[in-house]
């Protein structure tokens, strides 16, 4: 075990009992378990998702009617102060470390508890080596009275520091060991709202019986809970995750999840629709740069999708496409930039490729600068491939060429241009729309918008 994790676990095996002797209640029955080491994924031990017990629910829909709302605000804030877990009014009783520089990456998160109280708990990221560290422990804090500190929850592997409150300010969604979890705030009821899968062949862990972690990422309303599902799967144990959606995430008969598939760059090529998907690495700890993203076609207005290989001399387009660059003139002239991702040290991505028979075959065009730096932007002036200007890696470099990407002569430096979302396209009539769930498609004024990527079953 890690020197941070002694110094986080000791909150759970032993500094409480000195809690237990000052305040009455702080500590609570049940001994709390040592905290995973930092250097083991948590997920990699974690068994199948746990059977539920006496505070456990599994079928009532949690957000009842009959409550009256409460606030989401915390009364007050949470904080570590020094070694100790503290509020405005003072230290509660709670010791997160034994020294300072022992919670460096960890933070305190609070939630609002009702009049005058707040929750909290303490966590770490799990979008690091391992992920994260969870300590199973939740505070209830009175913001006046901060010696009388006592343990709202205590849950051996739950990560309460990720986790998103309810809008009745009833609920607390995190992340337990077998996945998502609502606690009930009144009744500290525990209610399963999604069961992670063991990892993929494909992870790099080693580890066939490894658990997947669902971290909840934000609630919106009651309709949509977005989350991460993910585990240390990447090279050296990188973690790599997917986004997905939990909808109806209170309503046990209508309760769903729904992949996201967050299209990276939307074009039309003649009658032909493309889309780049995959990859996303430009979002740190989401997907290892290793994954490949790939390039879609559609000629039937998104009925059906076929894979346009982009592959050159060997060289295959390692990440998603970060842009589809059409010949205005001639639109089966095609320029595609794979996305430069960069983590830990290692990089992939960057490179252009260039197709004039409508994705039938590539060449890689070499980058600009003296160490042929990798391209992170690319534009095409007038909508022309033989006018081109990109950006490369190093700082704000620039480079211009008017020859198709035969050559590149250096321009003044400039900062690249902003990525901002995704501009919809119209193609014979009807128009597309990216959005979280993949790309919609409505074919006039009031009517309703029917999603064709991804296919639906």
């Amino acid at each position: 075990m890690s020197r941070t994790s002694r110094a986080v676990g000791g909150v759970l095996a032993g500094v409480l009992a000195a809690c237990a002797s000052s305040v009455a209640g702080c500590r609570s029955e049940t001994p709390a378990p040592p905290a995973s080491s930092v250097d083991t994924a948590p997920a990699a031990t974690a068994p199948a998702a746990p059977e539920a017990d006496t505070a456990t629910t599994g079928g009532a829909t949690p957000v009842t009617p009959t409550r009256s709302p409460r606030s989401a605000k915390p009364a007050c804030e949470a904080r570590a102060e020094g070694t100790m877990l503290a509020v405005a009014a003072g230290e509660t009783p709670v010791r997160l470390a034994e020294d300072a520089s022992d919670l460096k990456g960890y933070e305190v998160v609070t939630f609002a508890n009702g009049d005058g109280h707040v929750l909290a708990a303490v966590g770490s990221s799990w979008l690091r080596v391992g992920g994260a560290d969870p300590n199973g422990l939740l505070w209830d804090i009175p913001c006046d009275d901060p010696g009388a500190t006592a343990v709202f929850s205590e849950r051996e592997g739950a990560d309460f520091a990720s986790a998103a409150a309810t809008r009745d300010g009833w609920g607390l969604v995190f992340s337990d060991v077998g996945g998502l979890a609502l606690l009930d705030l009144e009744t500290k009821a525990v209610t399963p709202l999604t069961e992670a899968p063991t990892a993929p062949r494909t992870c790099w862990s080693g580890d066939d019986a490894l658990r997947l972690r669902d971290v909840p990422l934000k609630l919106v309303g009651e309709m949509a809970l977005h989350f991460h599902r993910g585990g240390p799967c990447g090279f050296e144990r990188d973690w790599v995750a997917e986004e997905r959606v939990l909808m109806d995430p209170f309503d046990p008969t209508r309760r769903r999840e729904v992949e996201t598939h967050r299209v990276a760059a939307l074009a039309t090529a003649g009658d032909a629709l493309l889309l780049g998907v995959g990859g996303r690495c430009d979002e740190p700890g989401v997907v290892d740069p290793a994954v490949r993203g790939a390039i879609l076609r559609s000629a039937d207005l998104g009925a059906t999708w076929a894979e346009v290989p982009v592959m050159a001399e060997g060289r295959v387009m390692a990440t998603h496409a970060a842009r589809i660059v059409v010949d205005r003139r001639d639109p089966t002239r095609l320029l595609v930039l794979s996305a430069r991702c960069e983590r830990g040290g290692r990089g992939a991505g960057g490179v252009l490729f260039r197709s004039d028979d409508a994705g039938a075959t590539w060449r890689a065009l070499t980058a600009p600068g003296e160490d042929a730096q990798a391209v992170v932007a690319v534009t095409a002036l007038n909508g022309q491939l033989e006018q081109l200007v990109v950006w490369t890696a190093e700082g704000e470099a620039r480079f211009g060429s008017a020859d198709g990407g035969a050559t590149w002569n250096a321009m003044a430096q400039a900062p690249p241009p902003e990525a901002g979302a995704i501009e919809p396209v119209t193609l014979r009539g009807a128009s597309f729309l990216v959005n979280d769930e993949g790309v919609s498609r409505t074919t006039g004024p009031g009517q309703r918008a029917q999603r064709v990527y991804p296919p639906t079953p």
